[in-house]
């Protein structure tokens, strides 16, 4: 299983560990992990988390990150708006409008909780080139995972989102409980959706158990770290990406690409 990791503080000898990092762009000493990184077999990404995001500092974090990817030769872009855009559509259409138009530089990808607010006047506006990937993190059962992907692939198309997905034994999120048991997560991976790619989340260390059964969970996950790299570097029109929430992810392998 090919692994990756959401890089805070950690330093480069931990992090070459892994096929694909993703560095968080406003962190002092960032530059300097990505150039010790850099390896034709590693997929580096820009992320921030939400604060970074909002509709008063999306702007500057786009035009610095992609000034960034320019100069350190890094593969693309995670953004992430959560919260504080509730009645903010006409913001949402901007930053659609301006990752529709990096995706011509770089590989861009947008993250969020299910029920992102203004999620269809975004996706509306990346215009097909930005592909989406809601946070469904729950075992909360299979009916309400395939609800909370669906609106994210009514609104971004077929074939354009990833699922993120949970790879903790810890609360991820207020409104869902824990999954602390191996058991209870073998019930949570049976009960999600299809989806071409699947992206692992974590909040810190994670038993044994996460990993293994994330590596034999089925045909979605694992195995193919080769094709899942190729599909990182190729055009939105062509392939899925992969990228990682927060922590540490599982590869996904993408069917019939």
């Amino acid at each position: 299983m090919g692994v990756g990791v959401y890089a805070r503080s950690q330093n480069a000898a931990f992090l070459s560990r892994f096929r694909i990092v993703a560095l968080h762009g406003s962190q002092v000493g960032h530059t300097d992990i990505a150039r010790t990184l850099k390896n034709p077999l590693r997929s580096l990404w820009l992320y921030s988390t939400p604060e970074y995001w909002y509709p008063n500092t999306w702007q500057a974090t786009l035009e610095n990150y992609l000034a960034q990817v320019a100069s350190l030769g890094l593969d693309g872009i995670i953004a992430d708006p959560e919260t504080g855009w509730g009645g903010h559509d006409a913001d949402a259409v901007r930053l659609g409008a301006a990752l529709a138009a990096a995706s011509s530089q770089c590989r861009i990808g947008v993250t969020s909780f299910p029920a992102f607010g203004p999620l269809q006047a975004l996706a509306d506006a990346c215009e097909g080139k930005v592909f989406g990937s809601p946070q469904i993190y729950g075992n909360v059962g299979a009916a309400n995972l395939a609800r909370w992907y669906g609106r994210w692939t009514s609104a971004f198309g077929k074939g354009r989102v990833l699922a993120s997905i949970c790879a903790s034994d810890q609360r991820i999120t207020p409104d869902t409980a824990p999954i602390t048991t191996e058991a209870a997560y073998k019930q949570y991976l049976s009960d999600l959706p299809a989806s071409p790619g699947y992206l692992g989340w974590t909040t810190g260390s994670s038993p044994e158990w996460i990993f293994s059964n994330l590596g034999s969970a089925g045909p979605f996950l694992g195995r193919n770290a080769a094709k899942a790299l190729a599909a990182l570097r190729a055009p939105v029109s062509l392939a899925l990406v992969v990228i990682f929430i927060v922590a540490f992810a599982a590869w996904a392998v993408h069917h019939g690409i």
